[in-house]
């Protein structure tokens, strides 16, 4: 609640849109050859539903992935008898106003719902709610996993056998300011996944991330990329 969502989206929006030609070119051609696995198969009626991207920003991704597949897809030739649906997913409604907003503008298909990355099965339950079953459609991510509330973890036999396997540098703190052991972190992150993975076995998902880097390989970059790190240390 301390931060403006309206003023954080516009500002991280802006970073990430300034990317060189040469990331741009791989980010397109790395979803070019995610969209085509799915939306080039037949029978089309046996394609995704619809795509969610949660964590949906200004739904600027959102209206990417639907001219990926619009301009470059069998399903995209085939989009009146056959639509695809685009959701909008965020745990701010004023973030998720923006998002239809843009995406009216555009003419893009789309519906909005409220959804929190680390529950899954609410999520779930929401869908369920405005007619869709979240197994049916292609699930999407960019730069939101890591910011998931840690919430603990279920098998914690399994973290204890991973005490040994990983060791992170990094210090990490749950909301009441307790420390969280590097091990009971990661199993966090597989049930996270895990959780995920039970709800999208029909077409799996696509989360991309942006990892820290060592400083001898981020000196040399510009200012902007160093706000992946600095942004990864205060989330």
């Amino acid at each position: 609640n301390h931060i403006d969502r309206s003023l954080n989206l516009s500002a991280t929006s802006l970073m990430f849109m300034r990317k060189s030609p040469s990331l741009t070119a791989l980010h397109k051609r790395f979803l070019k050859r995610v969209l085509s696995k799915l939306f080039d198969q037949t029978p089309l009626d046996e394609q995704p539903a619809f795509i969610c991207d949660m964590g949906c920003g200004n739904g600027t991704f959102l209206i990417e992935l639907y001219n990926l597949v619009s301009d470059h897809t069998k399903r995209g030739q085939h989009l009146k008898q056959y639509p695809l649906i685009m959701i909008g997913a965020d745990i701010s409604m004023e973030v998720l106003s923006i998002t239809s907003k843009n995406l009216a503008a555009k003419d893009v298909p789309h519906r909005i719902c409220i959804g929190d990355i680390g529950q899954p099965d609410s999520f779930s339950e929401s869908l369920v709610d405005m007619g869709f079953n979240i197994s049916d459609g292609l699930h999407v991510r960019s730069f939101l996993d890591h910011n998931r509330t840690y919430e603990g973890v279920i098998n914690t036999g399994e973290a204890i056998k991973q005490y040994e396997k990983n060791s992170m540098m990094e210090a990490f703190i749950d909301r009441q300011g307790k420390h969280i052991p590097d091990n009971y972190l990661h199993q966090n992150l597989v049930e996270h996944l895990q959780q995920w993975a039970e709800h999208t076995h029909k077409f799996g998902f696509v989360t991309i991330e942006s990892n820290t880097l060592d400083d001898a390989v981020m000196s040399s970059c510009p200012w902007r990329h160093r706000f992946i790190d600095i942004n990864h240390l205060w989330s």
